[in-house]
């Protein structure tokens, strides 16, 4: 089954990351940053169609996440962002700020000597200083999305416990019978009904009006 592009996106969009990596590499000139887009879920099957069309690889399920992830490096995560740019809502200031960062990595061909390490010539500091500026920018986009899905989270927590609503039914006379307890579940499901317990109210009322 080929997916849609507007499915991968959306998928993207919930269940993915776009991001810059950031690599410290000691013994080379400059630190290597690179875009990269994970996408995650408990169905393989999915994963491996999604594989299809945008390559990648699949990592086992053996993480802390406890699913299976599928990687893209940099080529396949700009060829990606191109293809699923029209349909993202979410991150689609994030994909805007990986097409900039590729467009800056073109922009300057790294050439000279080679080191004994295998490594390239440096690219200048003023390069390297707006590829990192790129990674702290991603970095803030994502952090501030995962905070507005936290405290998104704890309000719907926070208004699904302990929230009761007024009882609609008529009031009983001289004593609890007929009150009827409605209340929002934790899980904020549809409000469920707890009429009053039955036994004890009724023997009281009893006794008080055999006193009377």
């Amino acid at each position: 089954m080929r997916l849609a592009p507007e499915y991968i996106a959306g998928f993207l969009d919930c269940d993915g990351c776009i991001s810059v990596v950031h690599s410290r590499q000691p013994k080379l000139k400059r630190d290597e940053i690179y875009p990269k887009i994970n996408f995650y879920s408990q169905n393989l099957e999915v994963l491996n169609d999604i594989q299809e069309i945008v390559g990648g690889k699949i990592t086992p399920r053996c993480n802390a996440l406890a699913v299976y992830v599928l990687q893209l490096g940099p080529k396949a995560t700009v060829s990606t962002i191109k293809m699923l740019l029209p349909y993202l809502r979410i991150k689609k200031e994030q994909a805007l700020t990986i097409l900039e960062l590729d467009k800056l990595n073109k922009s300057y061909t790294r050439i000279g000597k080679r080191y004994g390490l295998g490594g390239q010539e440096p690219v200048p500091q003023s390069i390297y200083d707006q590829r990192m500026a790129i990674c702290i920018r991603v970095r803030e986009l994502n952090h501030r999305d995962s905070q507005a899905f936290r405290k998104n989270r704890v309000n719907s927590v926070e208004l699904s416990t302990g929230e009761t609503m007024p009882s609609q039914a008529a009031e009983g006379k001289g004593s609890a019978e007929g009150v009827t307890i409605r209340s929002v579940s934790p899980n904020n499901n549809p409000i469920q009904e707890r009429p009053a317990r039955k036994g004890r109210d009724d023997l009281s009322s009893a006794i008080s009006r055999n006193i009377q």
